[in-house]
């Protein structure tokens, strides 16, 4: 299994529990309406009781209407079930209702920015919070001036900082989207992060602490500012003009005279946030629990539909082929990650999980430790969400696995962590991508997507052969996200 960060509260689902309406109890029966007195309507009584008993009817007739309504709604919460959605790859396990809408999907920017697309806006965060966190160590944040708000830059440049080294992002979450402003475009991104703050940097023998942070960043744009294409998603240059960004002093490029700093052209930092900072480096011995592993799982309510507009797109999407591709991923990752030679996922894994990933591999390989994955196997998988956008499909896909986990050190075999014995389950949540305009079989054997040729690739992902990148998803489906159970919400 593959932790990118730890510290995560675990996430509440407990008011999703099965059973429970959204809606609050069922309205109360009405009371029986008294039993009228007996008399002998005659005449003027006879007029009165009518004119009193006519509009009693039609009140009566209406609290029956809402009554059957009620009870109508409530036998179709009851019978609502996602259960036939993935039968044809897994039978799922016990569902989570659906959550009502929340305010934290980044798919609803695509309705003012048809070409928005939340995996090349988490490429972006990926460079830009690393930048940050680089520039404002060595004092130079007016190389990321076109990102950063006035005040925050005055903010940052107002906090000490010393030199940071490696940054590895483990997370990064949406937690707000705000479309209500009619001239701007407001986010709140949680972001979860590993770096080394470095010590003595002058001297011969410099110091280095890690330190893992939990951050939340408000950033904004203008509605009619629109995103970037997929090779420039990484690429933090003037926002107005693409000219480098040392053309960019003061929030001005020298290149197209605009003023770059405000939102209007791409997305700017207005806040930052540091909810937490602790020192801690990797955890690599010992024994961690598994959490999460029995939640019900968390399944789209637009599955259905999303899955059925993929497979009208490419009828040759075939559910099965791709879950022999996950389990051609998952079998790869074991033997990389077990042997300490991560390069062999990196045909299977986006740039940005790669480089998470292989920062615990240099961890365990700087302390003469190694992670064993043995008899590792997949006992189930379930489709939980399809998300398309303007330049990819994304297919999310709860993972059941099992299998030893343990570590041992390397100069004597002696076990550290974990059990060598006992199998552990667990589960993760899963996100591939495609290019939305790929078509045809998906590939589940080692081979190019491109050309077909044995994987031999170079540490840019590069074919040997046809020099195609081949874990860009252009050509087939990469791992582009794995989340941890508990913290999951879909």
């Amino acid at each position: 299994m593959f932790r990118l960060t730890s510290g995560r509260d675990r996430t509440d689902r407990a008011r999703w529990a099965p059973g429970v309406s959204p809606y609050g109890p069922p309205p109360a029966r009405p009371e029986a309406w008294p039993a009228p007195k007996e008399t002998s309507p005659t005449g003027v009584g006879a007029v009165a009781l009518a004119l009193v008993a006519i509009p009693l009817g039609f009140v009566g007739f209406f609290v029956w209407m809402l009554v059957g309504f009620f009870r109508g709604l409530r036998a179709d919460l009851r019978g609502w079930s996602t259960k036939r959605e993935w039968e044809s790859l897994a039978k799922p396990t016990v569902h989570a209702p659906v959550p009502p809408p929340r305010a934290r999907d980044l798919d609803a920017i695509r309705a003012t920015d048809p070409l928005f697309s939340v995996a090349l806006f988490e490429d972006f965060m990926h460079a830009l919070y690393t930048e940050v966190r680089v520039a404002h160590g060595q004092r130079k944040l007016e190389r990321v001036a076109p990102y950063l708000a006035p005040s925050v830059r005055s903010s940052l440049a107002g906090q000490e900082s010393p030199p940071v080294g490696q940054v590895v992002i483990g997370a990064i979450r949406c937690l707000e989207v705000d479309t209500s402003d009619p001239l701007q475009i407001r986010v709140q991104i949680e972001i979860e992060a590993n770096y080394a703050e470095l010590g003595g940097a002058t001297s011969a023998t410099p110091t280095e602490q890690a330190f893992w942070v939990s951050e939340r960043w408000w950033l904004a744009r203008a509605r009619t500012a629109r995103s970037r294409s997929p090779e420039r998603a990484r690429v933090l240059d003037c926002p107005g003009c693409g000219a480098p960004i040392d053309k960019v002093v003061g929030g001005q490029c020298r290149h197209c005279r605009q003023v770059v700093d405000t939102g209007a052209f791409d997305w700017r930092v207005t806040s930052i946030e540091v909810d937490h900072k602790e020192p801690r480096g990797p955890m690599l011995t010992g024994t961690t629990e598994e959490q999460g592993t029995e939640l019900p799982t968390v399944f789209d309510p637009w599955l259905s539909r999303r899955l059925a507009a993929l497979q009208s797109r490419d009828r040759a999407f075939d559910v099965a082929a791709f879950q022999r591709r996950i389990g051609l991923v998952f079998a790869t990752m074991q033997i990389a990650w077990s042997s300490l030679e991560w390069n062999r996922a990196r045909p299977f894994l986006s740039d940005n999980l790669f480089e998470a990933q292989r920062y615990w591999i240099e961890a365990y390989r700087r302390s003469g430790l190694r992670n064993v994955t043995e008899r590792a196997r997949i006992e189930r998988i379930e489709l939980v969400r399809v998300l398309e956008d303007a330049y990819f499909d994304a297919i999310t896909v709860r993972v059941h696995a099992t299998g030893l986990d343990y570590t041992v050190r390397v100069g004597d075999g002696a076990v550290v962590g974990g059990n060598r014995d006992k199998e552990r389950r667990y589960t993760e949540y899963w996100t591939l991508l495609r290019g939305n305009r790929v078509t045809g079989p998906t590939r589940t054997e080692p081979v190019c997507p491109r050309c077909g040729a044995p994987l031999q690739v170079s540490m840019a992902a590069e074919c040997g052969a046809c020099r195609a990148k081949v874990n860009s998803g252009a050509f087939d489906w990469v791992l582009a996200r794995i989340e941890q159970d508990e913290a999951y919400t879909g």
